[in-house]
């Protein structure tokens, strides 16, 4: 019992620490110590928000890219091919997007 006492009176020692300096590093650190402290729905919550949002924007990031930059989503008489091949992916990446979020987003509550 003494040696937990001792233990977390070191740990809140650090954590003041920590949270007093100024280094980028250390107050990371302590912010996944705070996120490890959390409940467990909680976290799961938000790394569910974490996960929809980065595999979205990496979807239309990527579809963007493909479509404006290289001008595979403009219809013009030189890429036929590219459009029909751009138009494929972006059906196909979407369904799998949506599947993604749906079996992710399946146990909200």
């Amino acid at each position: 019992m003494a040696f937990d006492r001792l233990r977390h009176r070191n740990e809140e020692l650090t954590l003041k620490k920590v949270k007093n300096h100024c280094c980028t590093y250390e107050k990371t650190i302590y912010n996944f110590y705070c996120l490890y402290k959390m409940e467990p729905e909680v976290r799961d919550f938000l790394q569910k928000i974490v996960w929809s949002l980065s595999a979205t924007l990496l979807w239309l990031l990527t579809n963007t890219l493909a479509g404006l930059k290289f001008e595979f989503a403009i219809f013009d008489k030189v890429h036929i091919i590219g459009n029909i091949i751009f138009y494929s992916w972006f059906f196909i990446s979407f369904f799998i997007l949506y599947r993604l979020l749906k079996s992710l987003w399946k146990n909200h509550l």
